[in-house]
């Protein structure tokens, strides 16, 4: 949890409420990414108006929201377009507890009906219970009992007492230790559904990611109550052409499949569906993605890769111009990023040793992120001027592994001084 505040119930500060919210999620959005967020809203009606705020906002849009019983099955949300479509966008899932099936629970809810008109959500019926169990512990001690004994009151009536919500147990923090939840959601069609009992919706695909002149990744954003999804790839709008094993293709739970082994230059597109024990859902909208040409810039620099950084009219316009410049002032050209794995558009990604310490024996180990696809050598030398190092026995080429790497060198007690350098190469592909 990042962040948590309360929010005024003041209409009128709601767009400054989520103009500085959407600021907070956008920088933890950079930080992290959007797959693994979440906002929990604790609302009433107003949650309606905070929703329709929201909508203005990509970043708040891009993850994923949640809300309790004082939103779930909200009728005001669905007649408010922008606030359900933003519902929609943020796959919205309020919880609630579940009706329980007794003939108290349906007087009380005809009851309430009568009074206003609609059958009532479960939580004014589970507070018929509440208010039944604190006035009947309130009559016991006569209004004027310890906390204590007013607590104890409710748990001697709860045992025995019989209301709305079915049976009363508690746990050692005074909570309900048990009862049945259910979850809902707002339909593509609008209209709030059960989400174990119901087809997911059609999912939102995302743009695709990490490009190359051979892959990409496929993306989509999840879907509440999906168990599994299907996959389509083709290299026409149509889907007429499919790739072999693409072609209503099982892809798991999860919501990113890597396609490898395509053709250079060539456009794909793809679509995906969700499903569960009820069903699957109509096909999200159709998504495409253009890998490169195998294609270089100067030293060998693939377009793929400042594509990554700069935009397609630049890479196409200049390639060269890019691979030599020096984006972000840090003093390496681009190229020369591209060899570390480093990024030429932010100064603060460089290649370094991120640590020393000593070892052993007057020794000293080393510490850096190895990216993927790179070799790593470390050398030595007794002078700092020298012209050439001598390579450390076991010290490399070492295959980066997309994480930490470190060596640890002995060092000759003789020795006046000693340095080690590391060196970083592109590993043949």
């Amino acid at each position: 949890m990042f962040y948590s505040e309360y929010y005024p119930r003041a209409p009128e500060l709601f767009g400054e409420v989520m103009s500085n919210f959407n600021d907070t999620v956008a920088a933890q959005i950079a930080q992290t990414g959007e797959d693994d967020l979440g906002v929990l809203i604790v609302a009433f009606d107003e949650g309606v108006q905070l929703l329709e705020a929201a909508g203005a906002y990509p970043a708040l849009t891009s993850v994923r929201w949640y809300g309790t019983e004082g939103m779930a099955g909200n009728a005001a949300l669905l007649a408010n377009v922008v606030a359900r479509e933003a519902a929609r966008q943020t796959r919205f899932i309020c919880s609630q507890p579940a009706a329980h099936t007794n003939a108290k629970y349906a007087e009380v809810a005809d009851w309430i009906e009568a009074q206003t008109g609609h059958q009532p959500r479960t939580f004014p019926v589970i507070s018929y219970d509440t208010l039944w169990l604190a006035a009947l512990a309130l009559r016991d001690t006569g209004g004027t009992g310890t906390v204590a004994e007013v607590r104890q009151a409710i748990r001697d009536h709860a045992a025995v007492y019989a209301g709305a919500s079915g049976p009363i147990e508690f746990n050692t923090a005074d909570d309900r230790a048990t009862g049945e939840y259910e979850f809902l959601k707002i339909a593509d069609a609008g209209g709030w559904e059960k989400l174990s009992t119901t087809v997911p919706n059609a999912p939102i695909v995302r743009a695709p990611d990490n490009l190359t002149s051979n892959r990409f990744d496929a993306r989509w954003r999840s879907c509440a109550g999906a168990t599994n999804y299907w996959l389509d790839v083709a290299v026409d709008a149509d889907f007429a052409d499919c790739l072999p094993g693409y072609s209503n293709a099982p892809v798991g739970n999860g919501c990113v499949e890597p396609l490898e082994g395509l053709t250079p230059g060539q456009t794909y597109f793809y679509r995906v569906r969700a499903g569960n024990g009820a069903g699957t859902s109509p096909s999200s909208d159709v998504a495409s993605a253009r890998v490169w040409p195998a294609e270089y810039a100067v030293h060998g620099v693939p377009l793929w890769w400042l594509a990554r950084y700069y935009t397609d009219i630049e890479v196409l316009t200049d390639p060269d111009g890019l691979a030599l410049s020096d984006t972000d002032g840090d003093g390496k050209q681009a190229w020369e990023e591209c060899v570390a794995g480093t990024s030429p558009v932010d100064s603060a990604s460089v290649f370094q040793v991120a640590g020393t310490e000593p070892a052993s024996a007057g020794g000293l180990s080393i510490r850096w992120w190895g990216e993927s696809g790179r070799l790593y050598t470390v050398s030595r030398s007794g002078d700092l001027s020298a012209e050439t190092w001598e390579p450390e026995s076991g010290g490399g080429p070492l295959p980066g592994t997309g994480g930490w790497m470190g060596y640890t060198g002995a060092m000759d007690p003789a020795a006046v001084s000693g340095f080690f350098t590391l060196q970083v190469d592109l590993a043949d592909e």
